[in-house]
């Protein structure tokens, strides 16, 4: 709610199934909790809507938006100076790879191999994105899940942070930074800015590790919007 009121709204962005026409042109979010950037994660807690079928919703509302402007042109300017925020990639560890018993992608691959598959995905998500009209993309890096308590607890750490987790976290982000860079050579037209939340958590010197469980509770579901 802060940094959206620092961009200068003051209440909530609608979702996208609650949103009407007015308010699809100022901001609609399609996140889900549990959803992931792979379409099976967080299948054991329900009904979610995986990033793919998000960017199928944006797809959607995007042909409402132009019908109500009657102007191709000016949908298109309209969308270049939308800022989209992706936030996701948690629940693929959370709820997908580090849940063995449920779900094969662990024995499936090794956390390298993992970790590279899911940022390749995730490209080809935010390349979706730039060809629905999007050029104003922040993209934000997993945060460390290892200090979740919810992992900690089922990993019996004793208040600790999960170390191998908050690793494999990292193989993720590693990948996803070089990505991203990419993506602003491939579309020198768009502008995607990688946000390394596990930097600006932790502080100079060395991680605070009651900060980062604190922070952790904030930043645990992984979801996407669009602020327009």
């Amino acid at each position: 709610m802060v940094s959206g009121q620092l961009l200068g709204f003051d209440h909530f962005i609608t979702s996208h199934a609650a949103a009407t026409d007015e308010e699809i042109c100022t901001g609609v979010n399609y996140g889900s909790g549990s959803a992931g950037i792979r379409e099976e994660s967080g299948s054991h807690l329900g009904d979610r809507v995986c990033l793919d079928k998000q960017l199928s919703n944006h797809e959607q509302i995007l042909t409402r938006i132009a019908a109500l402007q009657q102007n191709q042109t000016l949908t298109d300017e309209h969308l270049r100076k939308c800022i989209y925020i992706v936030n996701m990639g948690n629940n693929d560890y959370i709820n997908n790879y580090l849940m063995p018993e449920l779900y094969n992608s662990s024995h499936q691959y090794k956390m390298e191999q993992f970790s590279e598959v899911l940022a390749q995905q995730f490209t080809q998500q935010l390349k979706k994105l730039y060809r629905l009209g999007g050029r104003k993309v922040a993209v934000f890096g997993l945060g460390m899940i290892g200090c979740a308590p919810a992992l900690m607890d089922r990993f019996e750490t004793d208040g600790h942070c999960v170390d191998w987790i908050n690793d494999a976290v990292m193989l993720f982000n590693n990948r996803l930074k070089p990505l991203v860079d990419e993506l602003n050579i491939v579309f020198p037209d768009a502008k995607f800015t990688f946000i390394n939340i596990t930097n600006i958590l932790a502080p100079k010197g060395g991680m605070d590790e009651g900060k980062c469980i604190l922070s952790m509770v904030l930043f645990i579901m992984g979801f996407s919007i669009i602020i327009i």
